[in-house]
């Protein structure tokens, strides 16, 4: 939440200036001043920094004036939290001269002491003017009841501050960050208060339920439930206060007004979100659809690019989660497998259908072409007409390694494949189990032995994979002639 401010990276001498033009600072609190800057972290934590300013009692003094009158500056203030049930200094936050950083943690920090009391639980406006924290309204965003269940839902909301309307005109204050406590606690206390206030039995009439039933759904968590319940309190709070003797805008009825709404855009949101997941879902199958009709079973980078865009315009709002989906669900394999939807090599994308396709094809064709090229190779090479290449033949380590580098060169998405066994693997299986519902286990391994040892599950040798056979007997008749049996030896 908090970005660096701007001072923190001035010279020493700047910083100076800086205090001058706030107030009135001893040398002491210029010091700490210049530690923290020094310091500088989101939250620089109080016993930390401490303990690396040495700690002494006039240090810890002379940081709570200083932290008082960065506070009162509005360029920083202390966060606390609670220890065996006393509110002790957390951290340090430093901040740009009231910047939205600034008034976020402020409003936090005395939203906790105002939970803390276990009377009251919303932040209202008017309880924030009365502690000095309510911030410009240029820091303020309006907001319903949709903005807040998102703020709620989101892992890492955008920094905001948001004035939310309830009944009358009745307004409380929360940071994005806070919203997540703010209901949940908001809950607690309806709870806690329905039954110590003596409220159960009003709601228990109203919704004409009997009182060990409505303890029972008090206790749920889920969002129909509660939106039920409050939507009653709301809806029978004239009778409620009438029988209670209480006003209408008595905080309970705006705690249950509150949750009332934000169950109600939760269900919504819910909703909304099942209903794009089901788009989202039918997008990820056409596009897998589209990769699987794909010319030679190969998309490229920019044909699988403008696949994923139309689908994006056709989502919408809904389209943020289509790339995520894509990486997650297609472009991921299940737990132990290595074999995902759609595999990308070399910038093209297959689908898992067509693995085994697109590596057969492929092999075939380049298979011919290397047999052609080793061909002439040896035939240069034992009429001395290229003695260099004779390092191709000195060994079969040397000639799968030569036929591997050929294979990157002229087929990379080959070459890739190659690179990952266990993927081809599983592609080769599932191409036979695509073209034969039973097939055995023994079938199984006879396919896979086309392309892998199967006691050791490793791929073949190139050469073997791609039936590169250079014993001199299968050579023209000028091999025969021309090799001694040192030379012979040397290619075995």
């Amino acid at each position: 939440m908090s970005t660096q401010p701007d001072y923190v990276s001035f010279e020493p001498k700047a910083r100076e200036e800086l205090l001058s033009q706030i107030g009135s600072f001893s040398p002491a609190e210029r010091q700490l001043f210049q530690r923290l800057c020094e310091s500088w972290a989101p939250v620089i934590g109080w016993t930390r920094f401490f303990s690396q300013a040495g700690g002494a009692e006039q240090e810890i003094t002379a940081l709570e004036r200083l932290t008082a009158k960065l506070r009162s500056a509005e360029l920083g203030l202390v966060r606390t939290e609670v220890l065996e049930d006393k509110r002790v200094p957390a951290g340090i936050v430093l901040t740009g001269k009231g910047d939205l950083s600034f008034f976020m943690h402020l409003i936090e920090e005395e939203t906790a002491r105002l939970t803390e009391s276990g009377y009251r639980i919303l932040p209202s406006v008017p309880r924030l003017e009365q502690r000095k924290v309510v911030p410009p309204d240029y820091h303020v965003t309006d907001a319903d009841s949709i903005v807040i269940a998102e703020a709620y839902l989101a892992e890492d909301p955008e920094p905001a501050i948001y004035r939310v309307r309830l009944l009358g005109d009745y307004r409380i204050l929360v940071t994005s960050n806070a919203v997540r406590p703010l209901i949940r606690n908001s809950v607690t206390w309806l709870r806690t208060n329905l039954e110590e206030r003596g409220f159960l039995d009003e709601v228990a009439r109203v919704k004409d339920l009997g009182l060990m039933e409505l303890k029972q759904r008090l206790a749920d968590k889920t969002p129909d439930v509660w939106l039920d319940i409050t939507r009653s309190i709301v809806q029978e709070r004239s009778t409620i206060a009438f029988r209670k003797n209480i006003e209408e805008t008595d905080e309970i009825f705006q705690t249950a007004f509150l949750i009332m709404n934000f169950a109600d855009a939760q269900i919504g949101a819910a909703k909304a979100q099942k209903e794009n997941d089901t788009r989202v879902d039918d997008e990820l199958r056409a596009i897998a659809e589209m990769v699987e009709r794909a010319p030679d079973g190969r998309m490229s980078q920019a044909d699988f690019s403008n696949t994923v865009e139309l689908s994006g315009q056709k989502l919408g709002r809904a389209a943020v989660q289509l790339t995520g989906a894509i990486e997650r669900r297609m472009m991921t394999p299940r737990p132990h497998r290595r074999l995902p939807v759609v595999v990308c090599v070399d910038g093209t994308y297959i689908h898992h259908n067509r693995v085994k396709q697109v590596f057969e094809t492929a092999r075939q064709q380049l298979a011919e072409r290397l047999r052609e090229e080793y061909t002439e190779i040896l035939d240069s090479f034992l009429r001395g007409r290229a003695p260099e290449v004779g390092e191709v033949f000195a060994s079969k380590g040397d000639l799968n390694d030569d036929i591997l580098a050929r294979v990157q060169r002229a087929d990379p998405v080959l070459a890739g494949l190659i690179s990952r066994p266990q993927m081809l693997a599983e592609a080769v299986i599932r191409d036979a189990k695509l073209r034969q519902e039973n097939v055995s286990t023994e079938e199984l391994k006879n396919i896979l032995g086309q392309y892998f040892d199967v006691e050791s599950s490793r791929l073949l040798p190139a050469a073997v994979l791609f039936d590169v056979d250079l014993a001199p007997q299968n050579q023209a008749a000028v091999t025969e002639s021309a090799l001694s049996s040192d030379d012979q030896k040397a290619i075995r």
